[in-house]
């Protein structure tokens, strides 16, 4: 069975580096959306298993916060990995509060940890535990 995830994030470079990592993840189907557009087209069109939503989104009108806070309604039973190099406290509580699974720090070596997320969650026939 496959995981069916949605990535978005505005950095190319990024992007680029997602696809060299899940093209070799097993059992996964990954789309990955630059702009808050993209992403709601998509989402509407789909059936995802995970999202992965990074919080800032450059130049658009929309964050990854506010995005989040609107899937949560409309599609609340899709599990949100939020991602950001803002790591502080604060911004990881607002992340949980708004109904995101886990959080995942943009540092070194993040994109790795990604890869292991959705490796467990096709191993666990899509059931991610919520972060504590």
């Amino acid at each position: 069975m496959q995981t069916k995830i949605l990535i978005l994030d505005d950095d190319p470079l990024l992007t680029l580096m997602y696809r060299g990592i899940f093209e070799t993840t097993p059992n996964s189907l990954v789309d990955f959306v630059n702009t808050p557009a993209q992403f709601w087209s998509l989402i509407g069109k789909n059936n995802f298993d995970l999202v992965f939503l990074d919080i800032e989104l450059g130049d658009s009108h929309e964050d990854g916060l506010s995005i989040l806070a609107k899937l949560g309604k409309l599609r609340p039973t899709i599990p949100v990995i939020m991602m950001s190099s803002r790591d502080d406290c604060e911004t990881v509580g607002r992340c949980l509060e708004l109904g995101a699974r886990t959080f995942q720090p943009k540092s070194s070596g993040f994109i790795f940890k990604l890869r292991e997320l959705v490796e467990n969650l096709s191993q666990h026939h899509n059931h991610l535990p919520k972060s504590a």
